[in-house]
């Protein structure tokens, strides 16, 4: 199994400062299981479609139009 979803998940959650407390608590889970997504791959597409809008991004996509650039510049006006 691939865990190239998990490996997003955890890209983009951290690139949005969110926790994995916070991300279980919008998703009304437990952060192990955040942290299991994140370790060993998202296998359920609900799951995947839920952190995506979550986050808002398309987890199943590597590119720049996944918004990422955007992502990154709204984070950082945030912070300043």
């Amino acid at each position: 199994m691939s865990t190239f979803l998990g490996e997003q998940c955890r890209k983009y959650r951290k690139i949005l400062g969110i926790t994995q407390e916070e991300l279980a608590e919008k998703m009304n889970t437990t952060p192990q299981t955040i942290s299991n997504y994140e370790r060993m791959g998202i296998k359920d597409v609900d799951v995947e479609n839920e952190i995506s809008s979550i986050l808002g991004v398309d987890l199943s996509e590597e590119t720049e139009e996944n918004g990422l650039a955007d992502l990154v510049r709204e984070v950082c006006c945030l912070n300043m």
